[in-house]
């Protein structure tokens, strides 16, 4: 990832436009090693999708979705193992997730910003919707079992409909 970001740090002014498209193969392996299916280290790159970027006009028909959320849980039921104590994958998406299900879990929500000004005015994406949520700098030392009382003292009803959603949704992936 850094021989990545140090090569293809900045596009010439002269570029022609197979510099473009090595730019932009760069740039999506950045994209892919770096944020949608990293590894524990996020220093590296599998080279196994650089033949999906072979052709940039194919890669739009590629369900690149669809592979985020296979590689999320993969990485989730390999993080079930006791003796794993990393996860990887994309857990910006797990945390979005997370924020939508578990209100015991979130940070306060956001107001939504003006509509005129809004940059998705017609159809956001639905984690815009945390774009202006609070940071926590400082994690308290309390944090883990707060969360866990807070998981606790979830209702059956919760559990329940959370589970549905769950198995229906893995079905649906795979």
């Amino acid at each position: 990832m850094s021989w990545l970001s140090e090569t293809f740090d900045k596009l010439p002014d002269n570029s022609d436009e197979e510099m473009l498209q090595c730019f932009t193969r760069a740039y999506i392996l950045r994209l892919i090693g770096g944020i949608l299916m990293p590894d524990k280290s996020s220093q590296n790159v599998f080279l196994m999708y650089l033949p999906l970027l072979a052709d940039l006009r194919q890669t739009r028909y590629y369900s690149w979705g669809s592979a985020v959320l296979a590689y999320l849980y993969r990485e989730l039921c390999m993080a079930t193992d006791y003796s794993q104590n990393q996860i990887s994958g994309c857990l910006t998406l797990l945390q979005l997730w997370a924020w939508d299900r578990f209100p015991q879990l979130r940070p306060e929500r956001p107001p939504m910003p003006d509509p005129h000004t809004d940059l998705y005015p017609l159809l956001p994406p639905l984690g815009f919707r945390w774009t202006y949520a609070r940071e926590w700098l400082r994690p308290r030392h309390d944090t883990l079992r707060k969360y866990r009382l807070l998981l606790d003292q979830m209702t059956m009803d919760e559990v329940f409909i959370l589970l549905i959603y769950l198995f229906t949704h893995m079905l649906l992936v795979t």
